[in-house]
């Protein structure tokens, strides 16, 4: 979704209606970086009806606290990023006064730092968030049902929003498909990951062609544990998406590795790049961004081949 705003000068807008949703009551101030994080954060929130305040720096934060602490701006929760973790350290010592308000505070934290931060050691906040965030989660949080972070597991409760798991036969099968996505840029990758994990793959995902070609060449080809499929962006750093097709190709008919779908993804407009593709070694080409139910579509036919 594209929001484009124009200024209107010397027109008064209606105020706008009082959205209702499930945070509608929720009023949260944000510490953390400016970036895609805090936009989406505040973004949900507002989404589900709450109120959101983005403080990048200290002295926004000092200023929106400020609001607070002189009835001016109601506050509910705090979330803190853990980059900006000592700012609000130091933004208790500037304003003392707000450890007498009734906020909930919630840490942000990425996957990886969950183990350099235990639970036990997250002092001062009721309860913690990992990122890329879980839209129930952040509701679940916002609303006091989640309070005890010693009594969360973050990694299942916190994690994406994907496709409900199945005890069916089918479901297990489809769940064991290896696709190894190959994106250098990082929001493409949360974007697609999130729509396979939705489809119900397990996804590996590497930055670079020197990294895809390793995990080509790694134990995981040896053990017959290899990709399924390989998804692909066409321009990343370390080489390019058409040499890496005949390199894999002729190993494959050199009978080096069993031959492996490759489904490239460019932004290329070029109209004979298809076909160069597809000549290639390809077994399929589709425009960056793709779309969802397109993309789940090709990958479940290339699969069945």
């Amino acid at each position: 979704r594209f929001e484009v705003r124009f200024p209107l000068r010397g027109v008064h807008p209606p105020a706008p209606a009082a959205r209702h949703g499930p945070l509608s009551g929720a009023h949260v101030l944000v510490l953390a970086p400016e970036g895609p994080v805090s936009t989406a954060l505040a973004a949900t929130v507002a989404t589900l009806g709450g109120a959101c305040h983005r403080a990048p720096t200290l002295a926004a934060a000092e200023a929106i606290v400020a609001a607070v602490l002189s009835n001016d701006l109601p506050l509910t929760d705090i979330i803190v990023d853990h980059r900006h973790a000592e700012q609000f350290r130091r933004l208790l010592s500037r304003r003392p006064a707000i450890a007498g308000l009734k906020l909930r505070r919630t840490y942000l934290i990425n996957p990886e730092e969950r183990t350099s931060h235990p639970v036990n050691q997250i002092d001062g906040y009721e309860a913690w968030l990992i990122r890329p965030l879980r839209e129930k989660s952040l509701v679940e949080v916002l609303l006091g049902r989640l309070k005890g972070i010693e009594k969360r597991d973050a990694i299942n409760d916190n994690r994406p929003i994907l496709r409900e798991a199945s005890t069916t036969g089918e479901a297990s099968e489809q769940g064991a498909h290896d696709i190894l996505l190959a994106e250098d840029d990082p929001v493409n990758a949360l974007i697609l990951r999130t729509a396979l994990h939705r489809a119900g793959y397990l996804v590996r995902h590497v930055g670079d062609f020197t990294s895809l070609d390793r995990e080509l060449h790694g134990a995981g080809e040896i053990t017959g544990k290899g990709p399924r499929l390989i998804l692909t962006d066409l321009n990343m750093p370390g080489g390019d998406g058409l040499a890496m097709l005949k390199r894999l190709r002729e190993q494959e008919a050199a009978g080096h590795r069993r031959r492996v779908p490759v489904l490239v993804l460019t932004s290329d407009v070029r109209g004979d790049l298809g076909e160069i593709l597809l000549a290639a070694g390809a077994d399929s080409v589709l425009p960056k961004p793709p779309e969802p139910g397109r993309l789940a579509a090709e990958i479940a036919r290339l699969l069945e081949v």
